[in-house]
């Protein structure tokens, strides 16, 4: 299957909040998009030459596996805009989903999302 939606929040049956921030497991998909808005799909694959897939009218990946150089990415999150947050061998990427345009935030793994905005992440691939 593609993206799974998760809760960004639940509660624990005596009334506390618990707040879902990472999801350290290359297979699970953080999608904050509003539900009408979600023109792509997208998935972290396993293995470096799965990459990470675009799913849309014309599908896509982003990956490198060679005998020299392999790129794994894990711990996607989709955002309002068409943007996608991932880690890639050890740097957190933000991607532009209609393009495939990256650009890095960061050295870093399990990576957090806040958005203040909705439109917030566009400033980073202009």
């Amino acid at each position: 299957g593609g993206p799974r939606q998760t809760a960004p929040n639940a509660t624990d049956g005596q009334g506390r909040t618990i707040y879902v921030f990472a999801q350290p497991s290359y297979s699970n998909h953080r999608d904050v998009r509003p539900v009408e808005k979600r023109r792509y799909r997208a998935r972290a694959g396993f293995w470096p030459l799965e990459g990470l897939r675009i799913l849309s009218t014309q599908p896509y990946s982003l990956a490198v596996e060679t005998p020299f150089l392999m790129v794994f990415w894990r711990n996607l999150t989709l955002m309002p805009g068409d943007f996608g947050v991932v880690e890639a061998n050890g740097w957190i990427v933000l991607v532009h989903l209609p393009t495939g345009r990256l650009t890095t935030l960061a050295r870093g793994k399990n990576p957090t999302v806040v958005l203040d905005e909705p439109n917030a992440a566009e400033a980073y691939v202009r």
